[in-house]
């Protein structure tokens, strides 16, 4: 044998030609690898805890902010629709992009031709295509206004149509099952006050199908929706010739927008339909009723068949709240969940297939709304409106909760996953406690996958404020060998 195979062999690595050593080091290695690959692909994509925050979002400093749609994305990460105005003067619509915690990745303002745009409601398609509704102003008129953005945000096509002396707005946008878009609200002549229910359907190029306009003596629709017999259902409110009241309505046309019928709900006296949905069997309409339209009103809920007639209805409120819903989505278990506002909160209702409530939850003690809100797929709700906190000007407003409506602020939400790392607060200035307190092996990574931190064991403590502010992914063995996992947001210090 050769000096230099001597030299090797002599070395500290006779201590691994024991095959049961080599056979523990190399699959502990092997494991370690494989579980830290699965667990980078899994954890952006909402495989763990429940994650829920608040959020106030200005894009432009000094302008004022107003979130109109919120939605989740494939992979977790949030998108809103808002409007932008520097001034009475500027106006613009804009379209924000956020991580799973909440923070800002990206956003978009959306150039315009007008004084002002101003955005009402937005969908997407499964393919990521954004389509936003609203209107588009000068001095003098305002046109009804779609848009149609690709997943980046970049605007396609405009579609604006308004008559000369009107003032005219698509409150809401659906798309149907043969790939139309449908806008619909209302328009009113400048010279004669007199009013209309306005729809109009495009196709995917923004070239207009049918436009179709219903007098009325005073109403406008709010939302829009596709049955599936193809037929479309608005609702919104009514005063019409002969009622002493304004009116929830029900409207239903054919796919060519030819009017079948309408029906009306009272309420308490006054009401307004802001949302609908179509169900398997029937349309629920949400919205608000009160005695008159200037006094204090309640969150109301109609549910019908497809032929508009009546199943059980609903008023939901504390007493002088000012309550309303502006929008309705199936929760996450498939009952309902009412998104509004009550004395100046951001509301959440949950609700059950027949009405009755099962939890109420008001977010943010400022001047806040709600306009928007979906079930979420790890079980909570998003919801997207304004606030004006203490700054005075109000900011999108991001409302992220569990699946009962919490918001658990310096700790993390009850875990889902039992391999789950409890760390708190979090979130932190990066001095954290983690539990359970004795970890080894522990490694944190960047959002990117990349290691920043590693270390061999832990007791329970972490100093992490040397880090940026940003999302990081924790990483351990725990004393018995079980692997975990967890989440921590650092933010800047004060």
């Amino acid at each position: 044998m050769t000096p230099r195979m001597h030299l090797k062999i002599d070395s500290n690595y006779l201590k691994l030609c024991c095959k049961e050593l080599v056979a523990e080091h190399f699959t502990a290695g092997i494991f370690r690898v494989l579980f830290l690959i699965l667990l980078f692909i899994k954890l952006p994509h909402g495989c763990a805890a429940q994650q829920s925050f608040e959020r106030s979002i200005g894009i432009i400093p000094g302008a004022s902010h107003l979130g109109t749609s919120g939605m989740e994305l494939p992979d977790s990460s949030l998108l809103a629709i808002g409007t932008i105005a520097e001034s009475n003067l500027s106006q613009k619509i804009c379209v924000v992009w956020a991580n799973v915690y909440g923070d800002t990745t990206r956003s978009r303002i959306i150039p315009s031709n007008s004084l002002r745009e101003i955005s009402s409601r937005g969908i997407r398609s499964a393919v990521g295509d954004i389509f936003i509704s609203g209107r588009t102003e000068d001095t003098v008129q305002s046109d009804a206004l779609l848009l149609k953005l690709d997943p980046n945000g970049t605007l396609l096509w405009r579609h604006s149509t308004g008559a000369l002396f009107s003032n005219e707005r698509f409150n809401s946008v659906c798309k149907t099952a043969d790939d139309h878009i449908i806008g619909a609200g209302r328009s009113v002549n400048i010279q004669t006050n007199a009013y209309y229910f306005k729809s109009e359907s495009v196709d995917l190029t923004g070239a207009t199908l049918w436009s179709k306009e219903w007098r009325t003596r005073l109403g406008e629709i709010f939302d829009v929706a596709q049955a599936p017999d193809s037929s479309i259902y608005f609702t919104g409110y009514v005063l019409d010739f002969g009622d002493t009241s304004g009116a929830m309505f029900l409207m239903k046309v054919n796919s060519n927008g030819d009017s079948l019928w309408m029906k009306k709900y009272f309420g308490s006296g006054w009401s307004t339909g802001n949302s609908l949905l179509v169900l398997p069997d029937g349309i629920l309409i949400a919205g608000s009723t009160a005695a008159s339209a200037l006094v204090s009103g309640d969150h109301f809920l109609v549910r019908t068949d497809f032929a508009g007639d009546t199943l059980w209805t609903r008023k939901i409120g504390l007493s002088n709240a000012d309550e309303t819903t502006m929008d309705v989505s199936i929760s996450s278990d498939n009952c309902y969940i009412l998104c509004g506002n009550s004395r100046s909160y951001l509301e959440l209702v949950k609700v059950d297939t027949l009405g009755n409530v099962e939890w109420t939850k008001d977010y943010n003690s400022g001047d806040a709304n709600g306009r928007s809100v979906v079930a979420t797929m790890d079980s909570g709700y998003f919801s997207v409106g304004s606030a004006a906190l203490a700054t005075g000007l109000p900011l999108i407003y991001f409302v992220k909760t569990d699946a009962t409506g919490g918001i658990l602020l310096g700790e993390t939400l009850p875990m889902v996953l039992t391999n789950e790392i409890k760390i708190y607060p979090n979130p932190s200035d990066g001095k954290i406690q983690i539990m359970p307190s004795e970890l080894k092996d522990v490694v944190v990574r960047d959002f990117s996958g990349k290691i920043i931190f590693q270390s061999e064991k832990n007791s329970g403590v972490l100093d992490l404020s040397f880090l940026s502010a940003g999302a990081y992914f924790l990483y351990a063995r725990s004393e018995k060998g079980d692997f975990m996992q967890g989440k921590i947001l650092l933010v800047n210090q004060p």
